[in-house]
């Protein structure tokens, strides 16, 4: 059995992975549409009315809303479609899962007394924040870039001994020497160098491309899985008839794991190399933390107004990388051989943290007493606020400066209704999400609508929703060389079964 080499980069100075870019601070900056079937159907406007074990989420005074002992979960079925357009080559890919959405229960106590404080509430609500559950596959001829751009594009600069592997060592050995004293780049300049990607010409000191081609087949196939949960607990207070106020302190893990797969062929027939198998897994885990303050007024029996504060999350995470190689060649001969590189080598980068922008919400819904509610929620970020540190790092210098100049405020939008007819609840939504890109080309605002049915057995109650949402964007193949898009139209439909138990 080969030996598995575990390799700790303990200096940033020397820190580079192909996830660390601003797609990746992305990941943690922005949330789903999820949490219970009620909360779903009417598109999470749920910031002014409360009671519902979601909305705790949104508003911590929600749970003083509540009337009774109340515990509940959902489970949802969530299919992702994402169609690409790769010069003009188009291919779908669909990613259906199941998943446990929240999990929930808040305690009532009221006050049998006449003081001004009529009721407290504890509440836990364990939420899904973000699926990370997605496919994209694209294909299609490039006429412009090939794979030996990436490899060329870390090898310049490069010691060429450093490429070499010499008497006695092992591919494995020197992979994993580079990447603990030359970093990452030097680590891709060795992989395309040992699969004969590249050749060095010792008279002009250069790095020379064994591929020849006017055009490349590309199929490239990315798969990220994972999610991004937070465990909110919750105290909230009603003062009198007409105030509420709640706070959270929220822990948030995230699992996230990323893998690319690329094969490209195509070349002249006078071409060395006839076709590259190129795969990156990368895995990021860790956790956050972050707090919420919010308020629910009644100016009136029928008008609620909701506002809520949520701090930045303060994540902290690790990540691990492996990487595998395999090409086809020809030597001078036209004798065909393959070449595989695979290090066995676990890359485990230092420890980095990312800050979540802040969050403000403000939510009005008016009741119509048994018979239905609308409700309104707005929501405003300033997404250049994010951060990823430590700051003494060239690379995350250089994402914050991307942070600055590229992202800009972003706003949000939640419309709900419900409608009561007997033991039955009609529910509708609508809601949007703005791209926190000032070029909304590279990732889109995001739109969409819910539909909901609720079912009142009198201490239970059973809950469907649909949620259909839909994003325009780009997916850049590598982050060097090869940096061509995709063009990406994603789909994500959502069907959640909630089942809810009043004591």
């Amino acid at each position: 059995m080969k030996q598995l080499f575990v390799i700790l980069f303990a200096g940033l100075g020397i820190f580079y992975s192909q996830a660390q870019n601003l797609e990746h601070v992305r990941f943690f900056t922005q949330d789903e549409l999820g949490g219970s079937a009620r909360f779903q159907a009417l598109s999470g406007a749920f910031g002014a009315l409360g009671g519902d074990l979601s909305s705790i989420m949104v508003n911590p005074a929600a749970s003083s809303v509540f009337q009774h002992i109340e515990f509940g979960g959902s489970i949802g079925f969530i299919n992702t479609n994402n169609r690409a357009n790769y010069f003009g080559t188009k291919t779908t890919d669909d990613d259906l899962q199941l998943e446990l959405n929240q999990l929930g229960a808040v305690i009532v106590l009221e006050n049998a007394g006449n003081g001004a404080w009529k009721k407290l509430a504890f509440g836990v609500n364990a939420e899904m924040k973000n699926s990370f559950d997605n496919s994209i596959n694209i294909q299609g001829l490039n006429n412009q870039h090939g794979l030996d751009e990436y490899f060329l594009n870390y090898a310049a600069g490069t010691d060429f001994e450093e490429l070499r592997v010499f008497d006695g060592k092992t591919i494995s050995g020197r992979y994993a020497y580079l990447g603990s004293n030359q970093g990452f780049g030097y680590q891709q300049a060795f992989l395309g160098f040992q699969s004969y990607i590249f050749d060095y010409e010792s008279d002009t000191n250069s790095y020379v491309s064994s591929a020849l081609y006017d055009s490349v087949n590309h199929n490239h196939q990315y798969q990220s899985r994972g999610n991004h949960w937070a465990i909110a607990l919750n105290f909230s207070a009603q003062y009198k008839d007409w105030l509420i106020l709640g706070t959270n302190i929220n822990i948030h893990t995230i699992e996230l794991t990323q893998q690319t797969k690329t094969v490209e062929n195509g070349y002249l027939n006078e071409s060395y190399l006839k076709e590259v198998y190129f795969e990156n897994y990368l895995s990021t885990f860790g956790g956050g933390v972050s707090l919420q303050f919010g308020a629910i007024l009644k100016p009136s029996k029928s008008l609620r107004i909701g506002l809520n504060y949520t701090t930045p999350t303060w994540y902290s995470l690790d990540e691990e990388l492996t990487q595998y190689i395999e090409t086809i060649n020809t030597d001078e001969e036209n004798t065909r051989f393959d070449r595989f590189i695979n290090p066995n080598v676990v890359n485990v980068y230092e420890e980095y943290t990312i800050k979540s922008p802040a969050q403000f919400r403000s939510s009005i819904a008016y009741v119509f007493g048994r018979q239905g509610l609308v409700s309104f929620d707005y929501m405003r970020k300033n997404y250049q606020d994010s951060n990823i540190g430590p700051s003494d790092n060239d690379l995350f210098r250089e994402i914050n400066n991307q942070i600055e100049s590229q992202w800009d405020v972003g706003n949000s939008y939640r419309f709900g209704t419900e409608w009561r007819l007997g033991g039955i609840s009609l529910r509708g939504g609508y809601h949007m999400d703005e791209s926190p890109y000032t070029n909304t080309e590279s990732f889109g605002d995001l739109t969409g609508f819910s539909l909901g049915l609720g079912f009142n057995f009198g201490n239970n109650t059973f809950d469907i929703a649909y949620v259909n949402s839909e994003r325009n964007s780009k997916h850049r193949l590598y982050d060097v060389g090869l940096t061509d898009t995709a063009q990406i139209n994603s789909s994500v439909s959502r069907i959640t079964l909630g089942m809810n138990f009043k004591f």
